[in-house]
């Protein structure tokens, strides 16, 4: 074997175990810079989505549209937080070089994900036509929207159904730390999107039942070729096949599923209400402005995501390899980037209202104290980001679960009881309330952890 100076200093990165942190590094930077391209421009496709649905549409109906799909998107509980234990055990699994159990793993969640999604589907066809979406909605005066609810609802819960199935595909892309990859599946489906509504403004007139169709069958479409395409290529090794479906395996996907299950319900209680309350306080109408600066601010989760997406599963490689300093040195930086994306938060709100200008027009009013609200909103859930997603990737979540369930429960009654005062402004002050407390826990937790402090529930 030659033996020149490259050769010796790889050999002595192996022995080392360095090149193992080198690689996850450069696996990181990379999926930031390709996040940062599919992101953008998926962020693009959503804000240029918003005029031509308004415009298509109704700012009622447009906010009837947004309040539907919030309460869709209730249905992600179903896995019971499957999709996120899968996450970290086939992380773990890659990480010790055993894919007959991360194909197992893969094979199961599949298994019961298409189980409880086929049930609950069969069990909304049976109460659908017995359903009142206009009362639910705040619409039943207005017949002919009316008319379709039932329609749209039966596409939309259809679509997301399928769609939660078929994204595992993405799931177990982030596992495998190629986060952009998934990221690239979802601009594909925002951009047929974008292109069907572009026609559908050509040649049809405004209906909810096309919009439905469109934005709902679209990610369906996507989702199921690539995940045909990644499991005849780069991921055959892991191809859910029946025989390897292993329900003993359940046990162990759900110790850590519950938990990832208690915070995505108690999330979807925080995030997805504030459509309801404030289409009941103050009538669907009142949804748009708060969407669309939700939409605006978006922009920083977006940032956000893009550079922290890539170290979940890192960081359960590296907790699994024993390599502190790395998750250490991480966290630092990720400390330092909020401190940026706190800056361009504030960019952002003093030009807030100048961009809406340009964007929508003067066909929604934008209150610059609704901006504000959610500019801090989106920038204390960011703070709480960065430290989560140590604590996803190590599985220690049973405090966040408290905190955040606790957080949800208390959350509605003190949004209504607020929003009846101060309309918008009031339903966010809650937010950020329960957001603040959270604010100082999950820092203290990760200090306890990453010093070999913690014990007893700060470490479950």
């Amino acid at each position: 074997m030659k033996l020149d100076l490259s050769t010796i200093l790889k050999y002595l990165r192996e022995l080392t175990g360095f090149s193992g942190v080198e690689s996850r590094s450069q696996k990181a930077k990379k999926n930031i810079v390709f996040l940062s391209i599919f992101r953008g421009l998926g962020m693009l496709i959503g804000y240029l989505m918003v005029p031509l649905t308004i415009g298509y549409l109704s700012q009622t109906t447009y906010g009837v549209w947004i309040t539907l799909t919030s309460l869709v998107g209730w249905l992600s509980f179903f896995d019971v937080g499957l999709g996120h234990g899968l996450k970290n055990r086939f992380a773990e699994a890659v990480a010790l070089n055993d894919d007959i159990l991360a194909k197992k793993y893969v094979s199961t969640t599949y298994a019961i994900i298409i189980i409880i999604i086929a049930s609950f589907l069969v069990l909304f066809y049976l109460i659908n036509p017995f359903i009142d979406w206009g009362v639910i909605l705040n619409v039943s005066e207005d017949t002919s929207l009316n008319e379709n609810l039932n329609i749209v609802a039966t596409i939309v819960f259809t679509t997301f159904g399928l769609t939660f199935v078929l994204q595992l595909i993405n799931t177990i892309l982030n596992a495998n730390q190629q986060p952009s990859k998934a990221a690239f599946n979802e601009l594909l489906g925002k951009a047929l999107g974008f292109i069907i509504i572009l026609i559908l403004l050509q040649t049809t007139n405004g209906s909810i039942v096309n919009l439905s169709l469109a934005l709902s069958v679209s990610p369906v479409v996507v989702l199921a070729l690539v995940s045909i395409f990644f499991f005849n290529g780069e991921y055959k090794n892991y191809k859910p096949t029946l025989s390897y479906v292993d329900f003993s395996k359940t046990g162990i996907l759900l110790k850590l599923s519950v938990k990832f299950f208690i915070i995505r319900i108690s999330a979807i209680f925080l995030y997805s209400t504030n459509n309801i309350i404030i289409a009941h306080l103050l009538g669907p109408a009142e949804v748009a402005p708060y969407s669309i600066a939700i939409s605006y601010f978006n922009v920083l989760f977006l940032l956000f995501n893009i550079v922290v997406a890539p170290f979940w599963s890192a960081i359960t490689e590296a907790w699994v390899k024993k390599e502190t300093l790395w998750i250490k040195n991480t966290m630092r930086k990720l400390f330092y980037f909020w401190i940026v994306l706190g800056s361009v938060g504030g960019v952002m709100l003093i030009l807030s209202n100048f961009v809406y200008e340009i964007w929508i027009g003067d066909v929604v009013d934008i209150p610059f104290i609704l901006s504000l609200l959610v500019c801090v909103w989106v920038l204390i859930t960011c703070w709480n980001g960065v430290y989560s997603q140590f604590l996803y990737g190590i599985g220690a979540i049973k405090i966040q679960a408290v905190v955040v369930i606790v957080s949800a429960v208390l959350n509605i009654p003190l949004a209504i009881f607020l929003g009846s005062i101060w309309g918008i402004s009031g339903i966010l002050l809650a937010n950020i309330f329960f957001a603040f407390i959270q604010m100082w826990i999950y820092p203290l937790q990760y200090s306890k952890i990453i010093n070999f402090e913690a014990k007893g529930l700060w470490v479950k």
